[in-house]
């Protein structure tokens, strides 16, 4: 039905005024004024109809409507930056991201005070994807228009976006004394700090927007609105309050006493059911159903990842039951009849003890000893106190109920006199599962000539080692744990589901797109996290879609708050090494190889990594004494951390190399001594020439040499690496490959 002229003005004068967008009635009703001719009769509100029509027209994707629109406003004002503004947001519908970009900046050279055309250009920065230039513009933008409270609100919302919960929260105090009455943006800071952790500053502000809203009205009327949530918000608060011993506020704010927690908790149950009592003939048992839902998305969003998990108390003692018990069985095995040790098959991860190795070998054990019904025990290769330099290790070990891992897994220690150093007893069995790594440690092989690799699960290079393996899976992969998660049957533990689901997520940064998540990994997520313990958090379709496809939505997978919650955390335990010694940095993730050079037979190398840069700790202090402890003659130091202040910058990498014969200090004549200067300057040369690492030496030189702190005869030499994707899995086959080169003179000759 044709809307009358007058009817229709009158209409999208409304929306004017209301600042309302309705793109497809402005579209239809702008065009029956724009056709009949009537813009002329509006007066000065014509310019304003035309503006407000070519945005609708934009947004229908109707630009020959909005470039008419634009043709009569460039008209009527030539040189007018508002009419600028409408240019480029209709080149936005049509151009690339750097066309728009480059006219912004044109604009901006000739009046660096158009704060629309600041904006605008932000916006773009931000949908390209150019997250730290939109950063870095917008705070530049605050820093001249400080009252521009839409800026600072999306300025926390970009901090937000990447898990920078304390900068957004910083970022909204300016929003808030701006704009100190308005309840969203209080409410807004609320969330934002239960999401930060900082549960009381959350409850302090939760309480105002309940202040906020019902300070004017009775008490006996039910709360409506955001004041629902802010309830529900003051509920939650307390609730954690009162079940944390020593609450503790990185804001500083107060923790009211236990029994004004208990009060407000009561308050706000009674606030909240009174919002919605009458929606049912029972009010409780309706809340309560609608509650179940609402409450897991919310406490997901803002709830630190341990507070989020409901572990079946069934599926914790299954899991941890069947550890304990094998570990208690197999030691007994061994100690009182050895020959027994035979029966057993042991399941290694590699010798870092990372978390993608814990939770595949205590996975693929599981599996073998409970469905496929052999026995078969995971060993950890650390000593028992070093599971606790990996705190996200024992955070993830908890989430799948194993709240005494010392106890409940097989360590090293457990097997003494057995060690991994040269020439000690031979290991108690001869039959092993490898998972993340592909080669069986030499010294497991020592003085048992049974030593038998049976199955292999692993994502990095293949070292061409155990080919007869009845099951030898050596698959590119983002984790292992993806791997193991493929051999499960539907029925896995939900503990046992989150185990490994944390290893996939710490190693592909959370299943990041373009990062080293590769298809296995995303169909294991889905299959995991369907089960796990996370299961009731994410959007409730996306359960049954993971279900019945476990690769169905990979994206809606990677950015459901749960998700993002657990990968974050983990991420900030297994940053958090501020603790911990030079040799306890070296030891945390530390891999070794036996390389054969020619010229000089089999060396040992190993690789640390290091998730900091190299001046933040006193490498030089370690190296000589941990090249003596672990009778190695290579060392590289890789270090990965973020650049720029507090560590928001761009990812970066280091590495530190250092070369010495230990054996020639402990005067071993038995041995073929290593010319570390040969070896060195081979392995540098290697280094320099590589295409996959780029490295650079260091322009401001790190001397590890310095101050004596190396052996006497040790060689050094620290990179800038340009490629910071290159990690140890690239780097260790690159190692192998430069020192097992022939020698130039060995070269094989074509006959003639």
């Amino acid at each position: 039905m044709t809307t009358s002229l007058a009817t229709a003005l009158a209409r999208l004068a409304t929306y004017r005024a209301n600042n309302t967008r309705a793109s497809q009635e402005t579209f239809e009703q702008g065009c029956q004024i724009l056709k009949a001719g009537s813009t002329a009769k509006l007066g000065d509100d014509g310019w304003a109809f035309l503006e407000q029509l070519a945005l609708a027209s934009i947004d229908v994707g109707r630009l020959d409507i909005a470039d008419e629109c634009l043709r009569q406003l460039a008209d009527k004002f030539p040189k007018s930056p508002r009419v600028d503004v409408l240019t480029g947001i209709r080149m936005e519908a049509s151009v690339s991201n750097d066309t728009v970009l480059q006219y912004y900046d044109e604009l901006l050279d000739a009046d660096p005070t158009n704060a629309a055309i600041w904006k605008r250009r932000i916006s773009v920065l931000r949908r390209a994807g150019k997250i730290e230039d939109a950063v870095e513009n917008l705070s530049r933008f605050l820093d001249t228009f400080y009252t521009d409270a839409e800026g600072w609100l999306e300025l926390a919302d970009i901090y937000m976006s990447c898990n920078q919960y304390t900068h957004a929260l910083q970022t909204l105090s300016h929003a808030l004394v701006l704009a100190p009455q308005n309840p969203f943006t209080a409410l807004q800071f609320a969330e934002t700090a239960y999401t930060a952790n900082d549960v009381p500053l959350a409850l302090k502000m939760f309480l105002i927007v309940v202040d906020m809203g019902e300070r004017d009205i009775p008490a006996d009327e039910p709360p409506t609105g955001i004041h629902i949530r802010a309830w529900l918000g003051v509920k939650l608060c307390a609730r954690q309050l009162v079940s944390t011993s020593n609450a503790r506020s990185p804001s500083g704010t107060a923790v009211p006493p236990t029994k004004k927690l208990r009060l407000l908790e009561e308050l706000a149950t009674e606030r909240v059911l009174a919002a919605y009592k009458g929606e049912k003939e029972t009010g409780v048992i309706y809340i309560s159903t609608w509650l179940a839902p609402r409450l897991s998305l919310l406490v997901s969003k803002g709830k630190p990842a341990e507070a989020t998990l409901t572990v079946p108390s069934e599926d914790v003692n299954a899991l941890a039951h069947f550890l304990s018990t094998s570990k208690e069985k197999y030691l007994q095995d061994i100690h009182s009849t050895p020959s027994k040790g035979k029966e057993w098959t042991v399941v290694m991860g590699n010798e870092a003890g990372d978390l993608d190795s814990v939770a595949s070998s205590i996975a693929y054990a599981w599996l073998q000893s409970e469905v496929h019904k052999k026995l078969t025990i995971p060993l950890l290769q650390l000593e028992r106190d070093d599971l606790d330099l990996r705190a996200e290790n024992t955070y993830a070990l908890s989430l799948a109920g194993l709240k005494e891992p010392k106890e409940q897994l097989l360590f090293l220690t457990d097997l003494a006199p057995f060690s991994l150093k040269a020439g000690s007893t031979p290991f108690p069995s001869q039959n092993f599962a490898l998972v993340d790594h592909n080669s069986l440690g030499a010294a497991y092989a020592h003085d048992n000539p049974l030593a038998t690799v049976t199955a292999i699960l692993d994502h990095h290079a293949d070292e061409g080692q155990h080919l007869a393996a009845s099951l030898r899976t050596i698959v590119p992969a983002g984790s292992c744990a993806s791997h193991v998660a493929a051999l499960f049957p539907p029925e896995i533990p939900a503990t046992l589901a989150t185990l490994l689901l944390t290893g996939i997520l710490i190693d592909t940064n959370g299943l990041k797109p373009g990062g080293k998540a590769l298809p296995p990994d995303y169909s294991a997520a889905g299959f995991l996290a369907s089960r796990s313990t996370l299961a009731p958090l994410p959007p409730g379709t996306l359960i049954t879609d993971l279900h019945a496809d476990p690769a169905a939505q990979p994206d809606a997978l990677r950015t459901a708050s749960a998700i993002k919650d657990l990968t974050t955390k983990l991420k900030e335990l297994k940053d958090g090494v501020g603790h911990l010694t030079p040799r306890d940095l070296l030891r945390r993730d530390y891999k070794e190889y036996v390389l054969d050079v020619p010229g000089v037979g089999p060396i040992r190398a190993g690789l640390a990594s290091v998730p900091v840069r190299l001046r933040e700790f006193k490498l030089q202090d370690a190296v000589g004494a941990w090249m003596g402890e672990r009778g190695i003659q290579v060392l590289g130091v890789l270090t990965s951390f973020r650049a720029g202040k507090k560590g928001k910058g761009k990812h970066r990498r280091e590495m530190a190399w250092v070369v010495h014969d230990t054996r020639e200090a402990e005067g071993d004549g038995e041995v073929q001594k290593v010319d570390v200067k040969v070896l060195a300057k081979k392995l540098w040369k290697g280094l320099e020439e590589s295409k996959e690492l780029k490295v650079k030496l260091k322009k401001k030189k790190y001397d590890l040499e310095k101050g004596g702190k190396l052996p006497k005869g040790a060689r050094s030499r620290t990179y800038n690496q340009g490629n910071a994707d290159a990690n140890r899995k690239i780097t260790a086959p690159l190692m192998k490959s430069i020192l097992e080169a022939p020698r130039p003179e060995e070269k094989t000759v074509p006959p003639e």
